[in-house]
């Protein structure tokens, strides 16, 4: 079979391993359990804000044009702070001979409230609608509001800005792509803030899978909206083992929100990602846990095979990071079309709390010099009971 097929195959497999029953395969040759994992507290999702749309109105009043005539339907706040509210009021009249009923105006973003004082308004009557703008993000952006008319298509009126936020990071996430083993690269971070005078405090990597070298604690550029500058590298060190990297830094900068203003402590989160490939590596990448309901029993597994064919052996498989109790670990051997692998599963059972977020580190203990560990990260979700069934092919049989 080529091994375009071979690939095929062992994608459709990977996709529904956790969801499968255990077939046929050599006895295991090792097995673990997590010795020390600690249960973590119940992660909160909260619902997303929502509401019932408004009802289609289909008994039209008027014909033609809208009955509201507003001064300017669009309003361009210009350059803004981050920190700023600002507002504005749209005028109208209605131009019409009959009375209109307008419905609650809506925003495109929470960060955007309109207010109308009424919604009954006379042929001739003049009215207004408050909008506040409450900026999130940085750069220029445009917000809509749109208020209903009984009967009638809605007016769309829009808000602008230049939001020019206290501190801006470039770039907004670390990435480290296919990294070769035994190789260390670094990746460099640019900090800007309106502050001329911003300084660097801290930086740490949560979990210490890199180091930082700050190049530039804090200098001033003549950058009129972010005149204040710093620099540091995100560097993955050469004994990195093969797999994934996951981290997460931490970062502390003192900055003014405006001029006049005393310097407070900013902090920011910046997420660093990567893979470190060697002749070993895991298919997938990284395990799904299948979306399950508490209690219920969860199968997941990877491949770790040679780029090369080469022979190798896995002695032992270690869980660690792990944030929910019961994991384990087992492999056997996996041979298809003169290829030989192994087969890494883990087993478990999803934790009691609805929502919360599962997440661990398997680590794949081998015996290829330089290669002695692999990692793969495994991650999921604790569903309602009745949920969506994952969905996937049967577990790969190596006897087939």
């Amino acid at each position: 079979m080529s091994h375009r097929v071979l690939t095929a195959l062992l994608l459709t497999m990977t996709a529904g391993l956790g969801a499968c029953d255990k077939a046929n395969s050599p006895p295991a040759t090792g097995s673990t359990r997590n010795a020390n994992a600690s249960p973590a507290a119940p992660d909160v999702f909260p619902d997303p804000q929502s509401g019932p749309a408004d009802p289609d109105n289909t008994g039209a009043k008027f014909e033609g044009q809208s009955p509201l005539t507003f001064e300017v339907y669009e309003h361009d706040f210009g350059r803004i702070l981050d920190t700023e509210k600002v507002s504005t009021v749209f005028k109208f009249t209605n131009t019409s001979d009959k009375a209109v009923t307008l419905g609650k105006p809506r925003a495109s973003c929470g960060c955007t409230v309109p207010t109308l004082a009424k919604s009954e308004y006379a042929p001739g009557e003049k009215g207004s609608i408050d909008v506040t703008f409450s900026p999130k993000g940085a750069g220029k952006t445009t917000k809509n509001i749109t208020i209903p008319i009984d009967g009638m298509a809605p007016v769309e009126l829009s808000i602008s800005a230049n939001v020019v936020p206290i501190l801006s990071v470039e770039p907004r996430g670390v990435s480290f792509i296919n990294v070769q083993r035994g190789t260390e690269t670094s990746t460099p971070v640019l900090i800007r803030s309106r502050d001329p005078k911003m300084k660097i405090v801290s930086i740490e990597a949560v979990e210490k899978r890199v180091t930082v070298v700050v190049d530039d604690p804090g200098s001033t550029t003549d950058n009129a909206d972010l005149p204040g500058n710093a620099g540091f590298r995100v560097v993955l060190p050469a004994d990195t083992p093969v797999g994934m990297v996951n981290d997460k830094l931490i970062l502390k900068v003192m900055a003014a929100a405006a001029d006049g203003d005393e310097q407070k402590e900013q902090t920011i989160q910046l997420n660093v990602s990567g893979r470190v490939k060697g002749d070993l590596y895991t298919q997938p990448p990284a395990l799904n846990i299948p979306a399950l309901g508490p209690g219920e029993a969860f199968e997941a597994a990877a491949l770790v095979r040679s780029v090369s064919n080469a022979e190798f052996k896995i002695e032992s498989v270690e869980i660690r990071d792990v944030n929910f109790d019961g994991v384990t670990a087992e492999w056997d051997i996996y041979e298809f079309a003169g290829e030989r692998s192994y087969r890494v599963t883990l087993r478990g059972t999803m934790p009691e709390a609805i929502g919360k977020m599962l997440s661990g580190i398997a680590v794949i203990h081998t015996n290829i010099p330089g290669e002695e560990t692999i990692q793969i990260i495994f991650r999921g979700r604790v569903q309602p009971k009745g949920g969506p069934t994952p969905v996937g092919g049967p577990r790969p049989n190596p006897q087939s």
